[in-house]
């Protein structure tokens, strides 16, 4: 394995996993965090004969540093194809700091979509209060919805308008 992201003195929070490039090998995408101050993604390519090479450099972090007083903490990565392309997407859930889509454009290289999230929830509600977010087809037609929770008060759907307007964008 390929030293932590961070360091040794970081910690990884969450371990996820899925063949992001379909070379037909489960890859490694974790979340890591150093006293909760800073965080961050890490993402491991399955080389096929038991080993990972670091792959991170190919997922744009722009996680900001906090201090104690505002944790920095990733809870949750939600993978799922969430443009409809073919390739596993991801999404970013933590605390202190923005919930984040992440797109795959193919062979594991990702780009930022949180643009493509539901602006009208994430302004009235503030994309930092999010605890969890799901994606699922909860209308059954066919393309990915999400379900967004904040904390255990408020829950939200966000109804895909538009499949794989994600996928077309340049």
């Amino acid at each position: 394995m390929p030293p932590r992201y961070g360091g040794p003195d970081w910690e990884t929070v969450d371990i996820s996993t899925a063949d992001f490039n379909k070379d037909g090998w489960p890859d490694l995408l974790m979340g890591t965090e150093k006293n909760y101050v800073e965080c961050g993604i890490q993402l491991l390519l399955n080389n096929g004969n038991g080993t990972f090479r670091d792959a991170t450099s190919q997922v744009p972090q722009r996680i900001p540093k906090t201090s104690l007083n505002a944790p920095c903490w990733i809870i949750w990565l939600m993978l799922a194809d969430i443009d409809g392309d073919g390739w596993t997407d991801f999404i970013m859930v933590g605390v202190g700091q923005e919930s984040r889509l992440f797109l795959n454009k193919g062979n594991a290289r990702f780009i930022d979509g949180t643009d493509l999230l539901p602006v009208t929830v994430w302004d009235s509600f503030n994309s930092f209060s999010f605890s969890s977010i799901h994606p699922g087809d909860v209308d059954r037609d066919g393309d990915l919805d999400l379900f967004l929770c904040s904390g255990a008060r408020e829950f939200f759907v966000a109804k895909n308008l538009k499949i794989n307007t994600a996928a077309r964008r340049p």
